[in-house]
């Protein structure tokens, strides 16, 4: 059967055009696209190698050591790079070589997060430096409100920088406590964010500050900064689970945030674990995130409490208000059995879930993060580690690592990395 064959686009302004010049102009096309994919080839090798010779690039690229030393070249003289000192080796003479290092003050990208608690904003340099963090708690959280605050502060940053001959803004990265389709940055809900129902929050920034907005969904956010700053660093597949006001979860899978066909996926909070469980927000009975949730590890408490089953733990109507967080870890390391009883039955939960998790996507590491894993700490990772291994399938859970997240910021910081990523042509962000 006869097959059309693609149609040649031809560059612009040439209908008119002999063939040498339509040769010509595309020969200059491939060669200016050649250019750009060497420059982030190099420019990559450079930031997960770096500091790395010049020799070392060359030997880790399949280019020529011409296209190689002509686009360090590039890159040196764009100030993207910069040669810095090797240390010199005992007993070899000749003098001290030099190595290739992104240069952090080359750029700069700002990076906010929402949560019903506060609004965070943390500006990095081009290799993830921390160069600033601000808190703004008690924030009226409405879309149009956040709007204008990070108007706002993006304006005061660059002012405050400006007086220093700041290096350029990469733009301004927002991580959203809810579904979010990052293609778009379009907020579909926030359980816990009044008024966040369908919300086109990019665009509303962008009237705010300029086009350079990307907005990401909280969770995926904390995702990414683990795998260029924490403990993921380095893994092409993994997993982010956060236990906290909400459970969520961001998968990366061969190097890329995997988002699903509508960009929202990692509702990790929202698979079924008791089937006539506790009512979620989302409106189905025994989700994830309505047992172990922070407000669902206090409401199974205060029911026990209720019961009037021992423990050292007070009610809601006591002189002490009602029961925390804090004070249940407390008791946990004081041995309270209904506290350890609470504690143990959210590993068991948040176990359960995981090891189907583990089953389907082979991670191969796991980092657990939010405020209830940091209050529990380690007596929760054990607890779910072991409920993993007794439900998943041993060839698989055996040879996944689960472990605790220590990168404080994790969501802002991840925030801060996607303008980070765009500029350097990663595909870890996987919406463009």
């Amino acid at each position: 059967m006869y097959e059309r064959e693609s149609p040649v686009i031809l560059p612009e302004g040439c209908f008119s055009c002999s063939a040498e010049e339509i040769l010509n102009r595309l020969t200059t096309i491939i060669n200016a696209e050649a250019s750009a994919l060497n420059r982030r080839a190099v420019l990559n090798r450079v930031r997960d190698s770096g500091p790395v010779s010049r020799l070392e690039l060359t030997s880790g690229l399949p280019f020529s050591a011409t296209t190689v030393k002509r686009t360090v070249e590039e890159l040196l003289n764009a100030g993207v790079l910069r040669e810095v000192s090797a240390v010199k080796q005992h007993n070899r003479p000749g003098r001290r070589s030099s190595l290739l290092a992104v240069a952090p003050d080359y750029a700069e990208s700002i990076g906010f997060v929402i949560t019903p608690e506060k609004l965070e904003m943390v500006a990095v340099d081009l290799s993830g430096g921390l160069l600033a963090r601000i808190s703004f708690p008690d924030q009226a959280m409405t879309p149009p409100k956040i709007a204008r605050k990070i108007g706002t502060e993006v304006a005061a940053w660059k002012n405050r920088r400006s007086a220093s001959q700041s290096p350029r803004l990469l733009g301004i990265g927002i991580g959203v406590a809810g579904l979010v389709d990052a293609s778009k940055g379009f907020v579909h809900f926030c359980p816990n964010l009044r008024g966040w129902e369908s919300v086109e929050f990019g665009r509303m920034v962008r009237a705010e500050t300029g086009p350079d907005v990307l907005v990401d969904d909280e969770v995926r956010c904390m995702a990414l900064g683990e795998t260029r700053h924490g403990r993921s660093r380095g893994e092409q597949t993994s997993l982010f689970v956060y236990v906290g006001r909400g459970v969520g979860a961001g998968i990366i899978i061969d190097g890329r945030l995997y988002r699903g066909r509508h960009g929202i996926a990692g509702e990790f909070g929202h698979i079924t674990v008791k089937s006539e469980g506790p009512l979620c927000n989302c409106g189905n009975r025994g989700c994830l995130e309505a047992v172990a949730s922070v407000d669902g590890i206090i409401s199974a408490t205060n029911e026990l409490i209720a019961a009037h089953v021992f423990t050292t733990l007070g009610s809601g109507k006591d002189s002490r208000g009602p029961v925390t967080l804090e004070q249940l870890t407390a008791a946990v390391s004081a041995g309270d059995k209904v506290a350890i009883m609470v504690a143990d039955d959210t590993g068991d939960q948040l176990g359960t879930g995981l090891a189907d998790l583990i089953n389907i996507f082979d991670p191969g590491l796991v980092v657990l993060g939010g405020e209830v894993v940091d209050a529990f700490g380690d007596f929760l990772i054990d607890r779910i580690a072991q409920t993993v291994r007794l439900r998943g399938i041993p060839a698989i859970t055996g040879k996944t690592r689960i472990v605790r997240s220590q990168l404080e910021g994790a969501a802002a910081i991840g925030a801060a990395t996607l303008p980070v990523e765009r500029f350097f042509e990663t595909d870890i962000l996987n919406f463009f």
